[in-house]
């Protein structure tokens, strides 16, 4: 049955298509956990200090401060959606004892510099339409980033992440404070844009609607 979902992945590699055909099947047939999905989460997180100790921002239960935090929302988040599986942050941090990579993060490894292997994905999200293929797997992604954009939540999203999800060096203290500048994506942007369409902008500036985060399911 395994071998059945790969080759169906595989299928799914060569056509290159944006609408992934079948993926319900496959998804049944790999344990219901099928790919590395994607999807933009955020209340209204006004500036950058939501992974602060204590902050409640991004959800009342996570107030342990600094990626536990991200990590904890994106899974209540995920829970309350009825998604399958363990969901992480597409944040990164550049310093300091919680200095971590995006791209090590989803993995489940809360570090810097870890190895991502090329063939890592594939990455996916649910939109209206139906199941969206954003990156045949690490290799694509960290070349080209997302072939199609994420359902637009209207909000800049916080990552601190360049396109090969490492950290960028520019996330307002690990998002504890409001100064400084950060990278930040878009989720209603393909390419490169969904991480890091600017890296200029400061934490603080963020207002209106408020930022968001990204948050993928980490591969088994």
């Amino acid at each position: 049955m395994k071998r059945y979902a790969k080759i169906l992945l595989l299928g799914l590699a060569v056509t290159h298509c944006s609408n992934i055909g079948f993926v319900e099947k496959a998804k049944a047939v790999a344990n219901n956990s099928f790919g590395i999905e994607v999807f933009a989460f955020g209340g209204s997180l006004a500036n950058g200090s939501f992974l602060s100790a204590g902050n409640g921002s991004l959800n009342p239960v996570c107030l342990a401060g600094g990626i536990a935090t991200a990590n904890c929302a994106c899974q209540a988040e995920a829970t309350s959606r009825q998604f399958t599986g363990t969901f992480r942050a597409w944040i990164s941090i550049s310093s300091g004892a919680g200095a971590v990579d995006a791209i090590c993060n989803i993995q489940g490894i809360e570090a810097t510099g870890c190895s991502a292997e090329t063939t890592l994905g594939p990455f996916i999200a649910r939109k209206s339409s139906g199941y969206a293929l954003l990156a045949t797997d690490y290799a694509e992604l960290s070349s080209s980033g997302f072939r199609v954009n994420l359902e637009d939540v209207g909000r800049p999203v916080f990552t601190g992440t360049r396109i090969d999800g490492r950290a960028s060096g520019a996330d307002c203290t690990g998002f504890t404070s409001t100064g400084g500048a950060a990278t930040f994506g878009n989720s209603g942007l393909s390419g490169v844009g969904f991480t890091s369409v600017t890296s200029s902008d400061t934490c603080g500036a963020v207002s209106g609607s408020g930022g968001t985060i990204l948050c993928m399911r980490q591969p088994k």
